[in-house]
């Protein structure tokens, strides 16, 4: 009965795996990060990090956090974006300190070049095992005020497990003992005494 119930339980369709937040296996000291003037705060990991742009002056400076994907998975996240650099009458501040993602060699600008000065928004993305992923904020300038980003409600959704046929072999092997374990019980029975004939 116990070896029919566990093999029961080996072909068992599993959950999807769910990694809520930068811990566990996405723990924040397991990310690599790139500064370039600018800072990356993850003090408040794990329920959310903070990227600063470059404010000194350096063009075209990143501050990037990656990881690198170790199984297939659906990424999301929130993103709340403020910069202080000054909109003109022919252009607005948050084109001068981009925010995105990163992935598979690629940067994804998130913030609206001609919108306000805050933003946010949340984002879903497929990652592959072996691609790398993460955050990046950018500055275009490197003056008139930095832009501060804060990732908030990460999650990493892994696949579901496939179901698993358990092999031939295992269903012959699982029938052989429970011939034996039949036997045994049966050698274990009283015997009646014969009937006087």
């Amino acid at each position: 009965k116990q070896l029919t119930k566990a093999a029961l339980l080996t072909g068992v369709l599993m959950a999807p795996t769910a990694h809520a937040d930068f811990s566990g296996s996405y723990a924040i000291g397991l990310w690599n990060s790139v500064i370039n003037g600018g800072t990356i705060d993850t003090s408040t990991a794990p329920a959310s990090v903070t990227l600063v742009s470059n404010n000194a002056g350096t063009p075209n400076a990143n501050q990037d956090l990656v990881f690198t994907a170790f199984e297939n998975a659906t990424i999301t996240f929130d993103w709340q974006f403020t910069t202080v650099d000054t909109a003109t009458a022919t252009s607005a501040g948050a084109q001068w300190d981009p925010f995105g993602y990163l992935h598979a060699g690629s940067f994804v600008s998130l913030t609206d070049n001609s919108g306000p000065n805050v933003q946010n928004g949340s984002v879903s993305f497929d990652v592959l095992s072996g691609e790398v992923f993460g955050f990046r904020a950018n500055t275009v300038d490197g003056l008139a005020g930095a832009a501060t980003t804060v990732i908030s409600n990460f999650a990493a959704l892994g696949p579901s497990a496939a179901v698993v046929p358990l092999p031939p072999a295992v269903w012959l092997l699982g029938g052989a003992i429970s011939g034996l374990l039949m036997l045994t019980r049966r050698e274990k029975l009283p015997t009646l005494p014969a009937a006087a004939g």
